[in-house]
């Protein structure tokens, strides 16, 4: 009797033989992201959000970084009208998504604001985080949308988007813990 195996169960056996399964270490839980210090304003008409996020990347995704791999960082945004009783109804949703890359040559890292285009350099992980972790300003929604005797909130939740790794390490994202960086939804009433 001969049995044949499915590719998917192949590629996991590969997968599990080259780093098996293993208790999650001290090191992963220090990795994380964390949204802190959020502050929202109001500003010509429009809402304005000032956040700080802290981002701890695992040694697996720094290791992959400097191997040549890009990250992509995301920011989804919500506001939504609340109520108590009744599902809360989205009246906006605003999506920021950011590239990091190391450049080995210049050992430069370089973060691309995938919405704008615009792209910085700097010399150590250290200030590319928490260049990324502040949050300066970013327009939430045109006070006119909002029916003033509503309830608003705003959500906010970032995470590493696993789904524009390369397929090799998009299947290992999703089994191991390490790559598991982001935040649940961080909740705030509009002023």
């Amino acid at each position: 009797m001969q049995v044949s195996l499915s590719p998917v169960i192949l590629l996991l056996i590969a997968i599990l033989t080259v780093q098996p399964f293993t208790l999650p270490s001290a090191h992963a839980r220090e990795s994380r992201f964390v949204i802190q210090n959020t502050e929202i304003s109001v500003e010509h008409g429009v809402y304005l959000l000032k956040a700080d996020v802290d981002y701890v990347l695992s040694d697996p995704v720094k290791e992959a970084l400097l191997n040549g791999v890009s990250l992509v960082f995301f920011l989804e945004i919500e506001v939504l009208e609340y109520y108590d009783w009744w599902w809360n109804w989205q009246i906006a949703n605003l999506e920021q998504r950011y590239r990091l890359e190391y450049h080995a040559l210049s050992r430069q890292y370089v973060v691309e604001n995938l919405n704008t285009g615009v792209q910085e350099s700097y010399s150590r992980l250290n200030s590319v985080l928490h260049h990324l972790g502040r949050i300066i300003d970013l327009p939430l929604i045109d006070s006119t949308l909002l029916d003033s005797s509503k309830n608003h909130i705003f959500q906010l939740k970032v995470s590493l988007d696993v789904d524009e790794l390369p397929l090799p390490l998009r299947v290992r994202a999703y089994i191991f813990s390490d790559w598991e960086l982001g935040t649940d939804w961080y909740i705030q009433r509009l002023p």
